[in-house]
């Protein structure tokens, strides 16, 4: 299975989609945040966890963090797309990192007008001119925990499999710290005293996907801001993210992506020229990991590519 790994540069980020303009449909992925999506007018197909589902007029749709999903738009729609790093609510990280929603729709969103009114709200906030970043940021924090706790509320929840959730975790986590360097599955039972048998039944189970492809999604998607956000050489990049060769990194990248590094980079360079959007930052990853903390609440990653953000 196709699957992209987004690394977020965002904590919060919100997409007025009122007008029709842009579609909901995005191939499968997965990442760190909570993704909502309030379907005013409209409908989409949707796949969560291989489950297939439809987002239908005055829907809620949500996935809690490390949910694979994926979008398919069907007709015109009108929606609210809201994405957002739970680590901003340390206070509903017991549910955000314990339970998973029971179904990820929830139908008839007006019946919960508080619901709506916040995500209004968000929306009046985002679109707000530019003005001191710290308190726009503590003001959508505030909408955002706000929504996320009326939302709770209201939302069916299953928890997750105790043992289970708790190997998952830690094996996200220290993939995500470590993915630069060369990593095994046989390196990894080792780092966290589980059986490899174990490690690569979780991710055939959970994911449907073997464990060196969630590895090289992981690279591939730390090359792809590499390529849209600095200069450096496709062979540097190849380095810099994992790959043992630069033709390694070629011919997985044009497999996942469809197109090659150099290609990629000048598409990228081509849809900001046409959009008129201002250069991209300098983009700094973060150092690798010097050790494990396997109580760590939320391995991050702070750069991103998929969803809009990063245009």
């Amino acid at each position: 299975m196709p699957l992209l790994y987004e690394k977020r540069r965002l904590d919060f980020f919100y997409l007025d989609a009122l007008h029709g303009a842009r579609p909901l449909a995005c191939g499968t992925h997965m990442h760190q945040h909570v993704e909502v999506v309030y379907m005013k007018k409209g409908r989409s197909g949707a796949l969560v966890e291989s489950a297939p589902c439809e987002i239908r007029d005055d829907s809620l749709f949500i996935t809690f963090p490390n949910q694979l999903h994926a979008y398919e738009g069907r007709e015109r729609q009108e929606y609210h797309l809201l994405i957002v790093n739970p680590s901003l609510f340390p206070e509903l990280s017991g549910v955000f990192g314990g339970y998973v929603p029971k179904s990820p729709i929830l139908e008839k969103a007006s019946d919960h007008p508080e619901l709506l009114t916040l995500i209004e709200l968000i929306a009046a906030e985002s679109a707000k001119p530019e003005g001191d970043e710290r308190v726009r940021e503590a003001a959508l924090r505030g909408l955002g925990l706000a929504f996320f706790s009326a939302l709770l509320r209201v939302l069916p929840l299953d928890k997750q499999s105790g043992t289970q959730s708790d190997s998952m975790r830690r094996i996200l986590e220290y993939c995500a710290q470590n993915y630069r360097e060369p990593l095994s599955l046989e390196a990894l039972g080792e780092a966290l005293h589980m059986s490899k048998y174990y490690i690569s039944h979780l991710f055939s189970d959970r994911y449907h996907m073997s464990f060196s492809d969630y590895i090289g999604s992981l690279r591939l998607a730390d090359a792809c801001r590499y390529l849209e956000c600095t200069d450096r050489s496709v062979t540097e990049i190849s380095e810099l993210v994992g790959f043992g060769s630069t033709r390694t990194f070629n011919r997985a990248f044009q497999k996942h992506y469809g197109l090659s590094p150099t290609d990629y980079r000048n598409q990228s360079a081509e849809l900001g020229e046409q959009t008129g959007d201002d250069p991209a930052p300098v983009y700094i990853p973060p150092e690798p990991a010097t050790g494990f903390d396997c109580g760590c609440d939320d391995c991050g990653g702070d750069p991103f590519y998929g969803c809009g953000d990063c245009q």
